[in-house]
């Protein structure tokens, strides 16, 4: 058996009243303008675009639709005396829906933004499924932690190779005073650092020494000679405070 064709749309030919009847229930049932050219493709080429012309032509002639020329292109469309006009009350009482319809749907957005907020939390918390391995993650943690403390805490039973642990916690009071504390020595001793090397310089100068003879210098100036090496030592212990 052959496949059977595609059905193939026939223009309607030399039947008018078939094409008028067709054009017309078209254009008052769109309520918007057409041209021949897009009429036509709208209604599958059932009036060809010459039909169309003609027919939105006499159409337009008999006064059945309105239309209007744009240099060489004519557009159609239904006569609107039939529309309905709104009164004075009547278009007042449209703006106030209008209003209150804008008003809830600023409403309806809001909210829209407050659900979308929630959302992210909950997908951001634990899914169920791994909520299992995160608990015992963090009894994991808590036990680590209670060991540690127990190690800070004093023994309940003196030792005799050894004096009881005893540190007491740190307040927050108390770190903040260490920080500055420490911020403030680390300031001081690169003050006093700088002013180390200018001497030192100034002194390689006088004596037309080259550098690496800093012990020397010191020693001829009666100081102590291991003063640039202190510095670096109480430095570097300083720096090690601070990254701790």
């Amino acid at each position: 058996m052959s496949a059977a064709k595609k059905e193939k749309v026939v223009s309607v030919k030399g039947d008018e009243a078939s094409e008028i009847r067709q054009v017309l229930a078209y254009l008052n049932s769109q309520n918007r303008p057409y041209g021949a050219t897009d009429l036509s493709a709208n209604l599958k080429n059932r009036v060809t675009k010459a039909q169309a012309a003609k027919t939105l032509a006499l159409l337009h002639e008999k006064g059945e639709i309105m239309g209007k020329a744009y240099g060489k292109t004519s557009v159609y469309c239904a006569l609107q005396k039939d529309v309905d006009t709104l009164g004075p009350e009547e278009m007042e009482q449209l703006e106030s829906t209008i209003s209150a319809l804008r008003s809830e749907e600023k409403d309806i957005k809001d909210e829209l933004k407050k659900l979308a907020a929630q959302k992210a939390l909950l997908v951001a918390q634990p899914k169920t499924t791994d909520l299992s391995d995160d608990i015992n993650a963090a009894v994991q943690r808590s036990a680590t932690l209670a060991s540690h403390l127990s190690s800070l805490r004093p023994s309940s039973s003196p030792s005799t190779t050894s004096p009881p642990l005893s540190i007491s916690p740190i307040t927050s009071d108390s770190l903040t005073a260490l920080n500055l504390s420490h911020k403030t020595t680390l300031s001081t001793l690169l003050s006093r650092r700088k002013v180390v090397k200018e001497i030192e310089g100034v002194l390689l100068d006088q004596f037309e020494k080259r550098k690496g003879a800093e012990a020397e210098i010191w020693e001829l100036v009666g100081g102590d000679p291991d003063v640039g090496d202190w510095d670096r030592k109480v430095m570097s212990c300083v720096e090690e405070i601070g990254t701790a």
